[in-house]
């Protein structure tokens, strides 16, 4: 829906990342986590309906992706 990474995939790409950076004893970059939790979130379902909080979804994954490089990766959902 949102075009994302999924937190499969984002598993992966963080265990190659930090496979790297064993075995080199560094990283060519600066690594970030950045983890932002949507408050209230269910509230725009239960309130709005399900097709709501899916816009909303992808307008914010639209807009974080505005502020990323090439290299960056936006994982769309890491919790069970």
């Amino acid at each position: 829906m949102t075009g994302l990474v999924n937190r499969r995939e984002f598993e992966r790409q963080l265990a190659d990342h930090l496979s790297v950076c064993r075995h080199t004893f560094s990283c060519d970059s600066t690594s970030i986590l950045l983890y932002v939790d949507l408050d209230r979130f269910k509230m725009v379902n239960d309130t709005c309906g399900h097709a709501a909080g899916d816009r909303m979804l992808v307008e914010i994954a639209l807009l974080m992706g505005h502020c990323l490089s090439g290299n960056d990766t936006l994982v769309s959902r890491v919790k069970n």
